[in-house]
């Protein structure tokens, strides 16, 4: 029997984003402990999305609140049709928490492998 390969149809950038567009006034350590990864991680993904214009960080007193930016689109050129908020009105149905079980439970390798060019 060949070894099971470990991927993540949607990668860390990609599980981050979606759970930011659920919980917009979440703090990394919120994020972290939801999604089982480094409040480091969370903080450079975030820094990455914000870059690509995918997200918005407004400092709200003490907290960043954030917000999805729904006219970008993905950036892989078969998905660049597609608008980020019509793709996140699609996952509203679907529970974050179902999301982020199904990120932890077929593993992380996507992260080390950067994966922002899923998006």
């Amino acid at each position: 029997m060949a070894a099971t390969k470990n991927w993540n149809l949607m990668a860390t950038h990609g599980v981050v984003l979606f759970y930011i567009a659920a919980n917009p006034d979440s703090t990394m350590r919120e994020m972290s402990e939801a999604l089982n990864l480094t409040e480091r991680r969370i903080a450079q993904v975030v820094r990455d999305l914000s870059d690509a214009d995918l997200l918005s960080v407004t400092r709200v007193g003490r907290r960043n609140s954030y917000v999805v930016n729904p006219e970008a689109s993905f950036r892989h050129p078969t998905l660049s049709h597609i608008r980020l908020g019509n793709f996140v009105n699609v996952l509203a149905g679907i529970p974050l928490t179902v999301m982020a079980a199904i990120h932890v439970q077929f593993g992380q390798a996507a992260a080390s492998a950067g994966g922002m060019a899923a998006i």
